[in-house]
């Protein structure tokens, strides 16, 4: 998590189900340990600027590094199809995948 003032946003309703989400959370329950704004920012850098990833898709990414600890539907294929699907809805346009 990301310590950000987005928080401030969010409603009673918002804030429960992020409490729920974070207890089945993959990494043992609870919420995670809160990052800076450069440290969260770190690993998405990491990924935009390091040459190993550059013919890698799909690929999780935790701490500037590869990581095997993400939720099962966190590369699903199916359900990578249902938000391709539903972006293009949201967005009103259709894209190659």
């Amino acid at each position: 998590m990301i310590r950000t003032d987005l928080g401030r946003h969010l409603t009673k309703a918002d804030s429960a189900a992020l409490k729920a989400m974070a207890k089945d959370a993959p990494a043992g329950g609870g919420f995670p340990a809160f990052k800076t704004i450069p440290e969260g920012a770190a690993t998405s850098v990491w990924a935009a600027t390091v040459p190993e990833l550059a013919q890698r898709d799909g690929t999780y990414l935790a701490d500037c590094g590869i990581s095997d600890e993400h939720a099962p539907w966190a590369t699903d294929p199916e359900a990578a199809r249902r938000l391709w699907k539903l972006s293009e809805q949201l967005v009103g346009k259709t894209f190659a995948p």
